[in-house]
C-alpha cells in the first residue's frame, strides 16, 4: 500500500494510532461533488453554496438549521484532508486512512430545493414544513417501505439527492471506508432499517438508503426501538436541533456578575410552550415495529401529560402568594396550534413570543411531543431557563460534553398525571420548583451559571459566525466533532474485531441483526 507519509501529514493507516488520537488529531475529507456532471449550472452551484454557507439560518429552521450546520461547520472545525493526486482510483485500501471522516457536503433540504426545484415545488407543498426547514417524509409509509424493499421504491430526500448518493458510492473513499462517512437526516432509523432489510434479503446493501445506513447518521433523535444500540455502536450520533439566537439571554455577559444582572430580571417561575395536539411518532416495540409505540410514558401519553402540566401549572399559580412578596409567583403557558406556525411569518412571531417568555422564566417544562426530542431543549438552555424534563436524559445529545444532571431537572410525568387526576389527594410536583427557587438560591444560581456555559454546546453558529460582539465559546459544532470521532472509533473497533468490539460485532455490518428482541 501507499506509505503513511504519502497520505499527508497527520494521517495514519494504523487503527491503533487512530484510536489513540484525540478529536483534534482527526481529519475530514470533503468530497468534491461535481455539480456540472449532473447538469447543474454554475449559477445553481453558487446558489446552493450561498444558501448553505452564507445565508443566516431562518429562525424557524429547527431541522433545516441542523442540516445546514453539519455541512457548514464540520469543514470549519476539522482539519481537512486532501487525498494526494497519486492515490490510485481503484486501489480502495490506500484510501482507508484510519483517522479520517468523510463528508458529502450536501444538505438534503438545501440541495433538493436547488437541484430539484420543480420536484420539490410539486411534492414539498406543506407551508408549515417549509417554514421549519423540514424534509417531508410520510412516517408510516416510509417505515413500511424500509422493511419491504430497503426504500428502493420510496424517497426520503429527492431524486437529485439520490443521484448524488449514487455518485458517492462510486468513489474510492466510500469503497474503502463507508463506515466513516457522515450523513445528516432527521429520520436515521429509516436508512438503518433499509440496510437491515437489504442485508437480510440479499446479503448486501442494495438501495441508496441501505448504503447510507452503513455510515454515521447525525440526527436529533432516532425513533427505532434499538436506538441506544445504534448510539453505542457509532451508527447514530445525536445533535441538537437548531435554535435561533433570539432565545439567548445576555450572550455578551463576560462573568458571573453580569450574568447575575440578567438573571435577576427573571420574573416567571415556570413556563411551558408546546403544541396542543400531539401523539407518539416512534417505533419502540420490537415485536410490532411498524406501529407507533413509545416506550417512554410521557411520549406515549403526550397529550395527557401536557394536559396534566397545564393543570399543575394553574394550581401552582393559585397556590403561590401574589407578587409581591413572591417575585417568582407567576406561571405562564404558551400553547400553540398548527395555525400559529402555518407559515414563516406566523412562525417567526410565535418564536419571538416564546423567546420573550423563556428569557423571563426560571424553569421551562419540556414535555415530549410527536417524538421525545424537541428544539425547546436548546431554546430553554439559550434563555438560561432551566429545562425541567419529563423524559429520561438518555435522549439528550452530547452526553459526554454536557453535564445534563447539573443543568437540568427531571420530573416524573406519571406523578404529574396522578396529581391532575387527584389534586386534593396528592402533592403538586411543581411545588418542588418553587421550593428550589426560594429555599436553595445558591443551588439554583449554580445551575444557572453552569447552564450559561453548557448552552453554547447546544447552539450552532449563526451563518458560521459567533454572536455579534461575543467571545467565541465552543459551539454545538465542536461538541458534534467530539461525538463523531467517538462514533468513528467505535466503528473502527467493530471493523477490526477483537474483544473490545463488544456487542457491535467483528464485522462492519455485524451489529445490524442484534437487539431485535
Amino acid at each position: 500500500g501507499v506509505p503513511r507519509s504519502a497520505l499527508g501529514e497527520g494521517v495514519t493507516l494504523s487503527v491503533e494510532e487512530a484510536l489513540a488520537l484525540p478529536a483534534a488529531g482527526w481529519r475530514l475529507h470533503v468530497h468534491a461533488f461535481p455539480f456540472a456532471a449532473f447538469n447543474l449550472s454554475a449559477a445553481k452551484e453558487q446558489e446552493y453554496w450561498q444558501r448553505v454557507r452564507e445565508e443566516e439560518t431562518p429562525p424557524g429552521f429547527d431541522e433545516g438549521g441542523m442540516y445546514q450546520a453539519v455541512v457548514r461547520e464540520l469543514p470549519r472545525l476539522l482539519e481537512q484532508w486532501q487525498p494526494p493526486a497519486h492515490l490510485p482510483r481503484t486501489a480502495d485500501a490506500t484510501w482507508a486512512a484510519a483517522n479520517v471522516l468523510h463528508l458529502l457536503p450536501l444538505s438534503p433540504l438545501h440541495f433538493c430545493s436547488v437541484a430539484d426545484e420543480a420536484w420539490t415545488a410539486r411534492v414539498w407543498t406543506s407551508q408549515w414544513m417549509r417554514a421549519k426547514g423540514v424534509v417531508p417524509v410520510h412516517q408510516v409509509e416510509s417505515i413500511k417501505a424500509a422493511y419491504a424493499d430497503g426504500l428502493a421504491s420510496f424517497t426520503i430526500t429527492c431524486p437529485a439527492f439520490e443521484s448524488a448518493l449514487r455518485w458517492l458510492y462510486s468513489q474510492p473513499a466510500w469503497r474503502a471506508a463507508p463506515e466513516r462517512h457522515v450523513f445528516v437526516h432527521a429520520l436515521p432509523h429509516l436508512p438503518r432499517v433499509a440496510l437491515e432489510s437489504d442485508v437480510q434479503a440479499t446479503g448486501g446493501a442494495r438501495s441508496v438508503y441501505a448504503q447510507m445506513g452503513k455510515g454515521i447518521l447525525i440526527a436529533a433523535e432516532d425513533r427505532r426501538y434499538d436506538w441506544q444500540a445504534a448510539l453505542f455502536c457509532g451508527r447514530v450520533v445525536l445533535s441538537p436541533l437548531h435554535s435561533p439566537s433570539l432565545f439567548l439571554l445576555a450572550p455578551l455577559a463576560k462573568d458571573a456578575a453580569s450574568l447575575g444582572v440578567a438573571l435577576a430580571g427573571k420574573d416567571t417561575l415556570v413556563a411551558a410552550s408546546h403544541f396542543v395536539g400531539v401523539k407518539c411518532h416512534r417505533f419502540d416495540d420490537a415485536l410490532q415495529p411498524l406501529l407507533w409505540q413509545c416506550a417512554d410514558f410521557a411520549a406515549q401519553n403526550a397529550r395527557v401529560v401536557r394536559g396534566a402540566c397545564s393543570s399543575a401549572m394553574q394550581a401552582l399559580g393559585k397556590a403561590l402568594p401574589p407578587s409581591p412578596p413572591s417575585a417568582l409567583a407567576a406561571v405562564r403557558e404558551l400553547p400553540t396550534t398548527r395555525k400559529d406556525t402555518a407559515n414563516a411569518r406566523k412562525l417567526a412571531a410565535t418564536l419571538a413570543e416564546k423567546a420573550h417568555l423563556y428569557r423571563r422564566s426560571v424553569f421551562c417544562l419540556i414535555a415530549p411531543g410527536d417524538s421525545v426530542v424537541t428544539v425547546r431543549i436548546a431554546s430553554a438552555a439559550a434563555a438560561l431557563c432551566i429545562p425541567v424534563l419529563l423524559f429520561p436524559r438518555a435522549f439528550l445529545p452530547f452526553a459526554q460534553s454536557v453535564a445534563w444532571a447539573n443543568v437540568s431537572l427531571h420530573l416524573d410525568a406519571e406523578a404529574l398525571v396522578e396529581y391532575a387526576n387527584d389534586p386534593r389527594g396528592r402533592r403538586n410536583p411543581l411545588l418542588a420548583l418553587h421550593e428550589l427557587a426560594t429555599r436553595e438560591p445558591k443551588r439554583l444560581r449554580a445551575m444557572q451559571l453552569a447552564l450559561a456555559d453548557a448552552r453554547w454546546l447546544l447552539h450552532y453558529r449563526s451563518g458560521g459566525r459567533p454572536v455579534q460582539g461575543a467571545p467565541e465559546p465552543p459551539s454545538a459544532g465542536d461538541a458534534l466533532v467530539q461525538q463523531l470521532v467517538r462514533a468513528a472509533k467505535q466503528r473502527l473497533r467493530a471493523a477490526r474485531g477483537g474483544t473490545d468490539a463488544g456487542a457491535c460485532g467483528k464485522a462492519t455490518l455485524g451489529d445490524i441483526t442484534l437487539y431485535r428482541r
